[in-house]
């Protein structure tokens, strides 16, 4: 059966509205850490506590079914604290001893709190296929099959629509669904403050959420009263340089992984999804608008850390300086430009090599990572006009020429820096 786009009622886009949700942007945020503010869930706990500052805390803005895997970019947050939504990965936070270790809630669930879940308009199934990031290349091994597995589901579950990630429409990932006649909608982009809003009112006008792959969006979806459909055998496939997959690419724990399988599987108790959903995103420590509120004025005193932001003027910087463009620096000088493959330039005590940018422009508080091609720096540091950035030896060893160049905390946004000569061995 192929679909019609009149059938995808009021929540669809055209290919040109689109295109403006999923157009790069910097985040509108005064948030210190800036990636609190994706998706706009900063936005969320704030709205509900009436907070009105900027969060003390690190908020991770995802599930995960590991506890092993470590985002170093929240590692090296300055803050004082972490509001760990998943038990089983207190223990990741607290092999660093780095942080508070707080029992939180997801701030999805904040959102949804005061929302009409029991909308009596449901119908048809919101498709979420894999979606890709700034770094990792995501999508089917065989689209066509996936789509032709869409058109033969149930006729309870029609009328199928598509939900798209931000990166995959810059892709052009929509126009196979579009020409095969479903409609296609999108929350947004990650740096959207409206993109939680956008995603409710879409599960809100659907009864199914349907998907091959483990995600937050399967939480999301079931705590928003859809009842999820996770069906594996669509294969996926990852593209990206093998160091970039080794560092981004995280793994389950396999009863952890079992155990959302056997919950959200093609014949899934639905009655009992939305309330594993809520345990599993931490909905037993959600706090009342004012203790949450207390909480965070708690935390916001640990070891002086207000104080200290005071004494830095950081705590009222405006959304303006909190989101410097990557393109309104000028960039002075830089280094190194060539080496012999197997060398490693600016070595550093780990054996990791270096690069430094001198540049001119706003001196304010800059979210970004020095790129090595599509290799994103272990570590990049901003301060004075310098920027410095370590990566592994080991890409150094293949002759070429690599793009430098300098992205924003989310990668939308790049400046190029020059062109990094690996030159082959004498």
């Amino acid at each position: 059966m192929k679909l019609n786009h009149s059938q995808g009622r009021d929540h669809h886009y055209s290919s040109e509205d689109l295109l403006l949700l999923a157009e790069d942007r910097v985040p509108n945020t005064n948030e210190i850490f800036i990636p609190n503010s994706w998706y706009g869930f900063a936005k969320a706990i704030k709205d509900y506590s009436k907070w009105p500052f900027p969060l003390p805390f690190v908020v991770p803005h995802g599930v995960d079914l590991g506890t092993n895997n470590v985002c170093e970019t929240e590692m090296a947050a300055e803050l004082p604290a972490v509001y760990c939504y998943q038990s089983f990965r207190r223990s990741v936070f607290e092999r660093r001893n780095k942080f508070w270790v707080i029992n939180g809630c997801s701030p999805w669930l904040y959102f949804i709190k005061n929302k009409n879940i029991a909308n009596t308009c449901k119908a048809g199934t919101i498709v979420f296929p894999p979606h890709s990031t700034s770094d990792i290349d995501c999508k089917f091994e065989k689209e066509l099959e996936f789509i032709e597995a869409l058109k033969k589901l149930p006729p309870e579950m029609h009328p199928i629509s598509i939900c798209l990630y931000w990166k995959d429409i810059q892709l052009g990932r929509h126009h196979i669904y579009i020409n095969n006649g479903f409609p296609v909608s999108s929350a947004g982009h990650m740096n959207d403050d409206n993109f939680s809003d956008r995603l409710y009112k879409i599960f809100s006008k659907h009864e199914y959420l349907f998907t091959s792959i483990i995600g937050s969006h399967i939480f999301y979806g079931a705590t928003a009263g859809l009842k999820v459909i996770l069906d594996e055998s669509h294969q996926v496939q990852f593209i990206a340089p093998q160091m970039v997959l080794d560092k981004d690419l995280w793994f389950a724990d396999k009863p952890i992984e079992d155990e959302v399988y056997r919950v959200f599987n093609r014949n899934p108790p639905f009655d009992i999804q939305r309330k594993y959903a809520f345990e599993f995103l931490g909905g037993k420590n959600m706090l009342s608008p004012f203790i949450l509120f207390c909480l965070i004025g708690v935390v916001s005193m640990r070891n002086l850390w207000i104080l200290k932001l005071l004494i830095h003027k950081k705590l009222f910087l405006n959304q303006v300086e909190q989101s410097i463009k990557v393109s309104d620096l000028k960039i002075e000088d830089w280094g190194s430009r060539c080496i012999e493959a197997g060398n490693v330039p600016n070595i550093q005590p780990n054996g990791h090599g270096a690069f430094w940018v001198r540049f001119s422009g706003p001196q304010k508080p800059i979210a970004a990572h020095l790129f090595m091609g599509d290799i994103r720096a272990g570590r990049t540091e901003v301060q004075g006009g310098f920027i410095s950035a370590t990566f592994p030896s080991e890409v150094f060893s293949n002759a070429g020429i690599y793009e430098i160049s300098l992205r924003s905390g989310s990668g939308t946004l790049r400046k190029k820096i020059g062109d990094f000569s690996v030159l082959y061995r004498k």
